[in-house]
């Protein structure tokens, strides 16, 4: 049997395969930034390029800063600390988080900065790998609301069987109601039988003085307007609002974002649960209109 060599053709000129830097970076997916030291933007890669504020042909030689957010200076707290100021300053690769709004959402971005050094050592531009983790940072949050509403059950269950007092259980009641809602500001109201009124058993965040002035009817209010529909009221501003009972005392209380909260046991009204804020529409941290809660 007869062995066959076959060497290897050199290359042609044409058949040459052109690999460049950029080609390379603009396969990636997460955008890539070269920065100097003056905040100026020296190479980018398709990604990043795609980012850039509408309106500028070439980012390339542009601050960063105009580019990328429009501003017409480096970023600073409390916005959001500069990475490449902390680069600078620290020497080290750093990695910071960032919130950036968009129309109709928000986004999280994940900054990775590390600089790029000379042959003396000394930093000459730095280098920002930015990647999306919005859907990873919501599900982060997520899993943590959902721990925290698990541990405030879990308090409940164990401050409930030790508990043979009212007061004692309503109060774990409502500090597991606050820290879930991440509140500070609360109080339940039980109701009286005998008298068919509400007044506070149990608060926190709230002066004595409010609290022992809030003695309403069914019907009369916020609160007694809740024990008689039965649903939660949420209020974006309780001191504006015309159904308030007592608008001297919520006023004087300096109480804004409202929402109150029917308890039941079985088919019985036990009282009403009421979480405040001092800043209007605060309670979940996003704006709703005044309405009424099938909870």
């Amino acid at each position: 049997m007869v062995r066959r060599t076959v060497e290897a053709q050199p290359v042609t000129d044409n058949e040459e395969l052109e690999i460049s830097l950029q080609n390379i970076v603009d396969r990636v997916e997460d955008e890539l930034l070269v920065i100097d030291r003056e905040y100026r933007v020296i190479f980018a890669n398709s990604s990043a390029r795609d980012k850039f504020q509408k309106g500028i042909e070439s980012p390339m030689g542009k601050p960063c800063y105009k580019v990328l957010y429009g501003r017409d200076k480096p970023c600073t707290a409390p916005l959001w600390e500069c990475p490449l100021t902390k680069v600078l300053e620290s020497g080290r690769t750093i990695t910071v988080v960032h919130p950036e709004r968009v129309p109709g959402a928000g986004t999280y971005q994940k900054i990775t900065a590390y600089p790029l050094r000379d042959n003396l050592g000394n930093i000459k531009s730095v280098v920002e790998l930015r990647r999306d983790v919005t859907a990873a940072r919501e599900l982060e949050d997520q899993l943590l609301r959902q721990h925290h509403e698990l541990l405030a059950l879990s308090r409940v269950s164990a401050a409930l069987s030790g508990l043979w007092d009212l007061d004692g259980i309503l109060r774990v009641a409502l500090n597991s109601v606050l820290e879930i809602m991440n509140g500070d500001i609360g109080g339940i109201l039980l109701f009286d039988e005998r008298t068919q009124t509400l007044s506070y058993r149990v608060h926190q965040g709230l002066s004595t003085r409010y609290a022992k002035g809030i003695n309403v009817k069914i019907g009369e209010g916020v609160a007694g307007r809740v024990a008689q529909t039965g649903k939660s009221l949420l209020l974006e501003d309780i001191s504006a609002d015309r159904r308030t009972a007592n608008p001297d005392l919520i006023s004087t209380e300096g109480l804004k974002a409202f929402i109150s909260v029917p308890l039941r046991a079985k088919d019985k009204f036990l009282g009403v649960l009421n979480v405040a804020s001092k800043i209007a529409t605060s309670i979940y941290g996003k704006r709703h209109a005044p309405s009424e809660l099938d909870w």
